[in-house]
């Protein structure tokens, strides 16, 4: 699975963390007119400037009067094993349509009814990633004419894949709440709901496959702001996030560290569609 072969060994990946480890205003300023008649126009203009700002929400407007909202299309990352952009680009529909990271991870989206369906990896052209769902729950994955069982487990909110590589993970609402692959423990993740992640006003179901699937970039890719990665391995590593906000509340850049250890640090840069 992209993110599950191919994809770990992406440098930045929280488990080879693990193994780093073991080695080492206001809208007018008033002035004092002596005149009724200008009280009363201040007064009607800041009103209608309130009411403006009011409407606008965290929406821009194009040249049609029609509304349009922020989507991240790339983040520049720094890690230990160096720095590198990731670009988005989206469909008519605002769903993800590419997820490019430099030059080695080129990948492209298939939706039906609102889903994902399809992972095409276009380096290698031939081996696509194929999603079935039933009744709305992902049930299976083909790849190289191989199909291979997922389990989901309504309980807790968790899908199991087995057969390419034994992973689980949790969510809730469109973000990755812990992830454990192999023997290389569990990653917890906890987030800041009251702002907004990169991939805030992407509307799409299941949309935490999207990350999961791409180089493992849930630990800086989702819809609500990271505040805090959990590492459980033969110890527990706790990285914070230090994390900056534009005026309406989007996530401009990201830094996660443990004490002194640094993770990686992450600017985000959005357009209006």
């Amino acid at each position: 699975m992209v993110g599950l072969t191919r994809c770990s060994n992406f440098n930045f990946n929280i488990t080879s963390k693990i193994n780093w480890q073991k080695h080492n205003t206001s809208i007018t300023t008033f002035i004092a007119y002596k005149t009724s008649t200008m009280k009363k126009i201040i007064t009607l203009l800041a009103f209608l400037t309130l009411f403006s700002c009011s409407n606008d929400d965290d929406s821009g407007n194009d040249n049609s009067g029609s509304k349009t909202k922020k989507y991240v299309d790339r983040i520049s990352l720094v890690s230990q094993n160096g720095s590198f952009d990731i670009s988005l680009t989206y469909n008519a529909d605002k769903q993800i349509a590419s997820y490019t990271r430099g030059t080695t991870t080129r990948l492209s989206y298939e939706y039906q009814g609102g889903r994902l369906v399809r992972v095409n990896d276009l380096d290698f052209p031939d081996s696509p990633y194929q999603f079935t769902y039933n009744d709305g729950i992902l049930f299976s994955l083909k790849h190289y004419n191989e199909t291979y069982a997922v389990t989901y487990n309504k309980a807790d909110k968790s899908y199991f894949f087995d057969g390419i590589s034994t992973l689980k993970f949790g969510f809730s609402g469109k973000n990755i709440t812990y992830v454990e692959e192999g023997n290389s423990g569990r990653q917890t993740f906890s987030y800041n709901n009251s702002k907004k992640g990169p991939l805030y006003n992407v509307d799409m179901d299941d949309l935490y496959f999207i990350p999961l699937l791409s180089d493992y970039s849930y630990s800086f890719l989702s819809a609500s702001p990271l505040s805090e990665i959990k590492i459980a391995s033969e110890n527990t590593t706790t990285y914070k996030a230090e994390n900056t906000y534009d005026d309406k509340g989007y996530l401009t850049s990201t830094v996660m560290r443990s004490g002194n250890d640094q993770l990686y640090s992450a600017t985000y840069h959005y357009i209006n569609l």
